[in-house]
């Protein structure tokens, strides 16, 4: 039996899926982020940690909250204007930890308006924040990119060509790509991090992760597979 905590609300906007969690909880704090990520993406958006002291989890969408400015300026002496994603999305869920079951159980709203959207789920939306603009990347999009850096190739030829195929939409920003060059220019600890980053990334996406070293042990390649194209092999 599951908890189902999609409630629907006139002028909210609606998702393909519905959200539910499993009546008993989950066993440990990353298995309930697991999940909600999980279902965040499928619906192209993200959650961010609003509170996570111990025995309280509560996730937000990461729209959540509104622009600060704490320069003070006036619109008068601004030279342009603020450019946020921030939308004061309400969307929330709660979780605590209960010692009896030793499990994360969801806690009820407080308002009918915590589980929903007040933003489009759409691709552009994912597309706005860095977690989301990695979820959309592909096995072939990570090996292009991989071989148009080893071949210093311009960040905006490499922005791309791993755009959407079909809508032009860019997947990555060209700051993206620009920490990527860093990260390679640096020592062994900052490329591991990168790595490390990108194959959280693609399992999470459902791809097996293949290694493939030299005679002197050193990783060489990293490859990325999934069940259709183990099938096809």
């Amino acid at each position: 039996m599951n908890i189902n905590f999609n409630t629907p609300i006139e002028k909210m906007y609606l998702l393909k899926t519905t959200l539910s969690f499993p009546k008993n909880g989950y066993p440990d704090k990353q298995s309930v982020l697991q999940a909600i990520n999980d279902y965040a993406l499928s619906n192209n958006f993200t959650v961010k940690i609003k509170d996570g002291k111990f025995p309280i989890l509560h996730t937000a969408c990461s729209k959540a909250g509104v622009y600060c400015d704490k320069r003070n300026i006036s619109d008068e002496k601004r030279k342009k204007m603020p450019n946020s994603s921030l939308t004061g999305c309400p969307y929330l869920l709660r979780f605590s930890y209960k010692k009896k079951s030793k499990r994360y159980l969801p806690l009820h709203a407080y308002g009918e308006n915590e589980h929903c959207r007040n933003h489009p789920v759409t691709p552009e939306n994912l597309a706005s924040s860095h977690q989301g603009r990695m979820s959309l990347l592909t096995a072939e999009d990570a090996t292009i990119a991989k071989t148009m850096l080893e071949n210093h190739a311009k960040s905006r030829d490499v922005q791309k060509a791993t755009s959407d195929k079909v809508t032009g939409m860019r997947k990555l920003r060209i700051s993206n790509i620009n920490n990527l060059k860093y990260s390679a220019t640096c020592g062994d600890d900052e490329s591991a991090h990168g790595a490390t980053e990108l194959i959280r990334t693609m399992e999470a996406k459902g791809f097996s992760v293949l290694y493939e070293f030299n005679e002197r042990n050193r990783l060489t390649h990293i490859f990325f597979m999934n069940n259709i194209m183990i099938k096809r092999a």
